[in-house]
């Protein structure tokens, strides 16, 4: 996967700096997002079962808001977005908490003048958040209560990963140009993922899973 990682890097820079090339004619835009994430959680679920933990669903939602440059058919953005997830039951709980920073590439393809389709590629480096926790099931001192570590348990885990995108915007109205809406669509692979616990201590134990996963989005937005 560092292959994968170095094209990437490589790629983007590229057409980054291609794009900058052409900053005359450049428009700016700012969009927001929200739809669902569908990570690949089959392995965590499964050892979140087999200790009595709540496991989480497929479909996550998820939001963000991205900004973008585009210089001729270059199409380049910078996004931030994050998905929440937590899961109770009677006795415990689990919740998966993932930010993640990304830029991207892409080629603007002019359908007409009011609909675009934008393949793209973009790196992601991102945080995610592992939470388990027990309720008592017994009354107990509050100085016993938070001295007892085993009733919460978290991992963090600084992860980097890259994603193919497909963007499709639409500019419906001929008297506000400005504003338009669309669909992204695309799966993020998570090429590395270190895991960690509060002390620092790196964890080697977590099952291998996807935390972003395939994720399809709804925005809206202005160009400047």
């Amino acid at each position: 996967m560092k292959n994968q990682i170095i094209f990437s890097t490589f790629f983007l820079l590229a057409n980054i700096c291609l794009g900058q090339n052409e900053s005359k004619n450049s428009d700016y835009g700012f969009c927001v997002y929200t739809g669902v994430q569908m990570p690949e959680l089959k392995n965590i679920n499964t050892l979140l079962a087999s200790n009595n933990f709540p496991t989480f669903t497929k479909n996550i939602f998820s939001g963000g808001f991205l900004l973008y440059k585009e210089s001729g058919k270059i199409f380049n953005t910078i996004e931030i977005f994050g998905l929440n997830s937590i899961s109770n039951s009677d006795s415990s709980n689990s919740s998966l908490r993932v930010v993640s920073t990304a830029i991207s590439t892409g080629y603007n393809y002019k359908l007409s003048e009011k609909i675009s389709i934008i393949p793209s590629l973009s790196l992601n480096v991102f945080q995610a958040a592992l939470k388990t926790f027990t309720t008592s099931t017994s009354n107990v001192d509050y100085t016993t209560y938070i001295s007892t570590i085993k009733q919460q348990s978290e991992i963090n885990g600084l992860g980097v990963g890259i994603s193919p995108n497909v963007m499709v915007l639409v500019t419906p109205f001929e008297k506000w140009k400005p504003f338009h809406f669309g669909l992204k669509m695309g799966y993020n692979f998570t090429t590395n993922l270190d895991w960690k616990v509060d002390n620092d201590y790196k964890v080697n134990s977590v099952p291998k899973f996807e935390p972003l996963g395939v994720n399809i989005s709804f925005l809206v937005g202005l160009k400047f």
